[in-house]
C-alpha cells in the first residue's frame, strides 16, 4: 500500500494518496509494525509539502526518529531529502 500511495504521489495525485496513508495509519495501528508508521508518516509529509509545509515538517521528524531506531537507513535518506525540500522552500 505504501508504494502505490507513493505512486500516487509521483503522478501528482495527492488526495489519492492521503487516503491510502491513513490506511497505512491504520494498519499500523492494528499491527503494531513501527516501520508502516515511519513510512506513512514520511508519505504523508510528502502529501503536506505544498498545503501546509508546517504539518508536513512535523510528520517528515517523526519520520526520521522512526527510521533511526528501526535501522530503516533507505527510508531515513529519503525522509532527509523531503526535510531538506521543505527547509529550502521556506527559505
Amino acid at each position: 500500500m505504501a508504494r502505490l500511495a507513493e505512486g500516487h504521489l509521483r503522478r501528482g495525485s495527492r488526495a489519492n494518496a492521503r487516503a491510502l496513508v491513513d490506511q497505512l495509519l491504520a494498519t499500523r495501528r492494528a499491527t503494531g509494525y513501527v516501520h508502516y508508521e515511519g513510512r506513512a508518516c514520511w508519505l504523508m509529509s510528502e502529501c503536506l509539502a505544498a498545503e501546509a509545509p508546517a504539518g508536513a515538517e512535523d510528520y517528515v521528524e517523526t519520520a526520521m526518529r522512526i527510521f533511526e531506531r528501526v535501522g530503516a537507513r533507505n527510508d531515513l535518506a529519503r525522509a532527509m531529502v523531503t526535510r531538506a525540500a521543505l527547509r529550502q522552500r521556506a527559505y
